[in-house]
Parts: C-alpha cells; structure tokens; sequence
C-alpha cells in the first residue's frame, strides 16, 4: 500500500511545477512551491505535537484519503490561490500518513527483525518512483495532453469541468491519481487485515543488558 502511495505521489510531485507553469510565471511558482513546504513543515509540527491517533491506521487512511482530495481539488481550475489551499494541504497529509505507518511497524515488528522490515518498506516504497518518473512524460505529453487539446476526445466531457488547452492534460493526471488514491484508500479500508493491523500485539521491549 505504501508503494502505491509514493507511485502515485512521484506523479504528482513530478508534474505539479509544469501544472502551474502552464498558467503562472516562475515567480508564481516560487511563491507556491514555499507555501507548499510550509505545509508539510506545519504537519511535521502538529505530528510532533501530537503524536498523531491511537489507532496509526487512521492517520494512514485520512492522509491517503485527504491527499486524494487535495490532488483532484489541483485539477479543477488553472488558479494559483486554488494551487495556494490546495499544495500545502496535501503535504500537510505526508507527516501524518508517514510518521503513522513508520511507527505503526517500529511498534508492531519485533526489533530483531525491525531493520529488515524497515529495508523492505523502503525498498519497495522508493523503487515505485523511479518507475513514476519514467511513465510522467509519456502519460502526460502522448495520452493525457491531446485528449484536453481544444477539440479533443474528452474536451467536451471532462474539459467542460476543468478546462482545455496547455495544462489541462497535466491537470486531468491530477484528477485521475487523485481518484486512484481515493479508491486505494476504499481498497485498503476494505481488507479486514490491514484495518485491524492496530490489534495485534506489540513487539516486545528489548531488554537492556546491565552495564
């Protein structure tokens, strides 16, 4: 489940400077790429704070469900005060989605094992991306712009919600990773095992060795 995410989130970092590119100018863009950061930075402070829900699995669910919202919400309008609630929302969700998985499994995994749990995780967590990255530009240049082209095959259908022209190809890959993430967080809900991993027993504290 978290490959999925950060497959689907390298295909939103990756396409959303040329989004608002395709309606702004550089300076826009900085402004906004700083007021995205300043989301996650807040999240990162409230989760430290906080400490995030007793029960980590829905601090991972709301953030992929929140994040699917915020991603579709980049798609509606080439606006940049709707790129300016919509960024740092999203990132404000990757501490919370985060911090609740990684301490989800530093609780539930037995330590001797812990570091080869954490490896897979990342392994199979970070070679999503480079996968992502590969996909961006075919998707966006060879399927997604000519169908929101003026004239194009969805330009009366979808391009009547959120547009056509330069942009709005990108704009519809918004729209669809943020409904992906939607439906993989109804998928994850569905599957009894992953809902009640809370309830399984921690991992036993290691016992110190007297010095």
């Amino acid at each position: 489940m978290f490959g999925l995410w950060n497959f689907l989130f390298a295909i939103a970092g990756g396409l959303v400077q040329p989004l608002i590119l395709s309606f702004a100018d550089p300076a826009t863009l900085g402004v906004l790429m700083a007021a995205g950061g300043s989301g996650m930075f807040l999240g990162g402070l409230v989760m430290g704070a906080w400490g995030g829900p007793k029960r980590r699995v829905l601090g991972i669910y709301s953030g992929l469900g929140l994040g699917g919202v915020f991603l579709i919400l980049h798609s509606l309008a080439p606006s940049p005060w709707l790129i300016a609630v919509a960024a740092p929302a999203f990132l404000f969700t990757l501490p919370l989605m985060n911090t609740s998985c990684i301490t989800l499994i530093q609780t539930k995994v037995d330590p001797e094992v812990l570091g080869r749990v954490l490896a897979v995780v990342r392994v199979l967590s970070t070679a999503a991306m480079p996968v992502a990255y590969l996909l961006i530009g075919p998707i966006t240049d060879g399927i997604a712009e000519p169908l929101m082209a003026e004239g194009g095959a969805l330009a009366g259908t979808i391009g009547a919600v959120i547009g056509t022209g330069d942009g709005r190809g990108i704009a519809l890959v918004f729209l669809i990773v943020g409904v992906l993430m939607l439906a993989l967080t109804g998928y994850a809900w569905s599957r009894p095992r992953l809902r009640a991993v809370d309830e399984l027993p921690d991992a036993p504290t290691p016992e110190r060795t007297p010095q």
